[in-house]
């Protein structure tokens, strides 16, 4: 996958938590096979405990984990959500 869409309210919600580097990890592992094959992707925020950094997972839709990476700080004020990516289309679950 070359390139995806964000909805409307993706993008919203980057600009409102200052978080548009989460489309670009999403799209910076869909250049791995093993993420790629998979239609459907769940990709989540969890901010750690001490509030400074977050774990990203993605996951097949099946609640099999395919992906987590650390992330040592981010100043992100939200301790968690989930972006979808189906499509080419990178959206939120109320979206679809």
């Amino acid at each position: 996958m070359n390139q995806a869409y964000t909805t409307p309210g993706v993008l919203s919600f980057v600009k409102q938590n200052n978080c548009y580097w989460f489309i670009d990890v999403i799209m910076s592992y869909q250049t791995k096979r093993f993420v790629e094959e998979n239609e459907f992707q769940v990709w989540k925020f969890l901010k750690n405990k001490t509030g400074n950094g977050c774990k990203v997972i993605c996951e097949d839709g099946d609640d099999n984990q395919i992906i987590i990476q650390r992330i040592p700080f981010t100043d992100c004020e939200q301790t968690e959500f989930t972006f979808w990516l189906q499509n080419n289309t990178i959206y939120l679950p109320e979206e679809h």
